[in-house]
């Protein structure tokens, strides 16, 4: 009786464990997406702020093939 006990709660604590390690790397892929979702939006608002830079026009401006605005003749 006692050992077949010991069996269940080394049993019930390996799982706790495995179910401890599974969310550990669940959080470490979400914090990563997380940062990189970040990261790419950092970059996206950076080159929208250079696009106004080099386009002093403004909205009146045509975008070329590559996106980038160009000054209306």
């Amino acid at each position: 009786m006692i050992i077949s006990f010991a069996a269940e709660n080394e049993a019930r604590a390996r799982a706790m464990i495995a179910a401890k390690d599974n969310v550990s790397r669940k959080l470490e892929d979400l914090t990563a997406l997380a940062r990189q979702l970040r990261q790419e939006e950092i970059t996206n608002e950076v080159i929208e702020l250079a696009d106004q830079v080099d386009d002093p026009a403004g909205p009146s401006g045509t975008r070329n093939a590559s996106g980038r605005s160009r000054n209306k003749p």
